[in-house]
């Protein structure tokens, strides 16, 4: 019996070598995916996983990354290029669009100005000046809906946006 019991606890000190296979392959972005089951992988690297049979457990294996194609460093940097020309574009709407609200903020002030000017001063020249100011004023109204409506069709970042916006408010509706 003694015999038994040391033979047992013998066979359990042994370290029990399994046999076991790994499971890897890399995703279209290159990350990297290594597992024991092969269900665990994406879908996409199933096909195409490569089995590793390990037949020392206790290692790891290290799987060097795959060497990038040539030239495709000059893709990347041609996609950095076009994304910083994007950025510049829309830099230079958003300033042309505060331009031109500040501009027609500038013509609508000056025309109410002179409307109330020719209002307070009365005279037979007053006609003619408060119909141009009347026409100055609703060109800035017009001005105004242009500009918001090209504001609601282009994106802008949004502070950029909501300060043209607050320039556009100087311009009362009528």
């Amino acid at each position: 019996m003694r015999t038994l019991i040391q033979l047992l606890v013998l066979i359990l000190l042994i370290p029990a070598t399994v046999l076991a296979a790994t499971y890897s392959c890399r995703d279209r972005e290159g990350q990297l995916h290594v597992t024991d089951n092969l269900q665990a992988l994406p879908q996409e690297c199933r096909e195409r996983a490569q089995v590793h049979e390990d037949q020392d457990s206790g290692t790891l294996n290290f799987v060097p990354e795959q060497q990038e194609p040539a030239g495709a460093g000059r893709e990347f940097e041609r996609q950095v290029r076009e994304v910083e020309q994007a950025v510049r574009q829309r830099q230079q709407r958003s300033e042309n669009y505060r331009q031109q609200a500040q501009e027609l903020v500038a013509d609508y002030q000056q025309a109410v100005r002179e409307k109330r000017q020719a209002i307070r001063s009365w005279s037979y020249e007053s006609r003619e000046t408060i119909q141009a100011a009347d026409e100055r004023i609703s060109e800035a109204r017009n001005g105004k809906k242009s500009l918001l409506q090209k504001l609601d069709n282009t994106r802008l970042p949004g502070k950029d946006e909501q300060e043209i916006r607050e320039i556009l408010n100087g311009i009362e509706e009528e």
